[in-house]
């Protein structure tokens, strides 16, 4: 995926919430291979953009409760799977929350 700065700046705020969660779709799959290689993982970047997700939703709406919620949710795996010393488990991790964002970029 090639991010560039016109398709950044060009974009309307759906297109940069759809962008984020390419993003951390992205970095979720780089950690994959990075588990299935042995090698550390990093997801800052991925928790930063759910970070950033979850700050700019507008918390008027019942539903943004359940969207903060999902938010929090993988952050919370995504630390849990940078602690987690078994590749295994790691990978499992990854493919869950790379499956949650997945079906919101989806929807």
């Amino acid at each position: 995926m090639e991010i560039t700065t016109a398709r950044v700046v060009n974009s309307t705020q759906l297109e940069l919430v759809l962008l984020s969660y390419e993003i951390i779709i992205d970095d979720i799959e780089k950690n994959i291979l990075a588990a299935k290689d042995s090698r550390k993982v990093d997801l800052t970047n991925a928790k930063n953009f759910l970070r950033n997700l979850r700050d700019a939703v507008d918390k008027k709406y019942d539903l943004s409760k359940r969207l903060i919620s999902i938010y929090d949710y993988v952050s919370e795996i995504l630390t849990k799977c940078e602690i987690t010393t078994s590749d295994e488990r790691r990978e499992e991790t990854l493919t869950e929350a790379k499956s949650i964002i997945t079906r919101l970029y989806d929807s």
